[in-house]
């Protein structure tokens, strides 16, 4: 969508003869018209190689499956914008009243903003769409070349109004400082998401690291190492496998049942037993939102060491 809606833009009011650069659809040769619109009407091939990738790679996959796509729980389940995203709308409406009565020129950043719109409401018919998370870095981008272009207009207007250059660039300079101020203090910035996903890895690592020393000590001393995990951000499980264990077991909490992904009994179902060891990492908040009974566990581990990561390993003290 960044790449098609862009070049349809360009494509349909050019051919209706809105754009004074591009050459209408009528009273032109249509040599004339495919050099003009080239580089669009390659864009626009590109929906031809996403079907066929989409097709192959995705849909035939899944339905021999029988299974729903990754994360299709989450179309339209959410829209959270935040400012950039309601300056990128904002921009985006007055521009295109502005074409329409001809008071303004179509440009390049209209395109672009076409294109982010689409991307925004694709991902919330797909996974939904926030403001936060990482696959909306293209809207952040474009709303950030809008923010820019913004500022210039209002550069430009105030020196209209005979202020001094000077002048004009120490606002400019204040009014970014403010605005990246206000945006680090709503904890909600660039440097606020690092720092949490970086905690959160630290967190992970530490929790396998002392999930394998448990593992390992219990296994010299002949003990039974059942290990139960969830659905985590991580598609795949060898971070798990990694571990010394007898049985790894999968929960799924959408049906609320437990099964063998490994070794003896792989794919048989499988009912929790006093000494299972609960391995909650990298899960987000999915025991607590589909209220999984954490009564009949205890967390492990009491040393300085374990201290961070105790709240992940539960080992359960019943036989059910």
């Amino acid at each position: 969508m960044l790449f098609t809606i862009p070049a349809f833009t360009v494509i349909a009011p050019g051919s209706a003869g809105l754009l004074t650069n591009k050459p209408g659809l009528h009273g032109n040769g249509q040599r004339k018209w495919f050099e003009a619109y080239r580089l669009a009407l390659c864009l626009i091939g590109l929906l031809l190689v996403l079907s066929v990738s989409y097709l192959y790679l995705s849909y035939l996959p899944s339905q021999h499956a029988g299974v729903d796509a990754y994360d299709s729980h989450l179309r339209w389940s959410r829209f959270e914008p935040d400012w950039r995203f309601t300056t990128l709308a904002g921009m985006a409406i007055t521009r295109t009243m502005l074409i329409i009565k001809r008071w303004a020129s179509f440009s390049a950043l209209d395109a672009l903003n076409a294109g982010a719109i689409a991307y925004a409401f694709g991902l919330f018919a797909m996974l939904g769409f926030r403001s936060s998370n990482y696959m909306a870095l293209p809207v952040q981008f474009i709303a950030t070349l809008n923010l820019v272009v913004l500022l210039i207009w209002i550069c430009a207007w105030l020196e209209g109004k005979v202020q001094a250059a000077s002048m004009v660039s120490i606002e400019a300079i204040v009014a970014s400082t403010a605005l990246i101020s206000i945006e680090h203090l709503g904890r909600k910035d660039f440097l606020h998401l690092i720092s949490k996903m970086h905690s959160n890895e630290d967190s992970c690592f530490k929790t396998l690291d002392q999930m394998d020393v448990i593992s390992q000590n219990a296994l010299l001393q002949g003990k039974e190492i059942n290990i139960i995990y969830s659905k985590s951000w991580f598609r795949n499980r060898g971070h798990i496998e990694a571990l010394k264990y007898n049985r790894l077991i999968f929960y799924n909490h959408d049906i609320g049942t437990y099964t063998f992904m490994d070794r003896t009994g792989k794919g048989s179902a499988y009912a929790p037993k006093k000494g299972d060891y609960l391995l909650n990492i990298d899960t987000g908040k999915r025991f607590e939102k589909f209220g999984f009974d954490m009564t009949s566990y205890k967390k492990y581990g009491t040393t300085e060491t374990t201290k961070a990561t105790a709240k992940h390993i539960k080992k359960s003290n019943s036989s059910t």
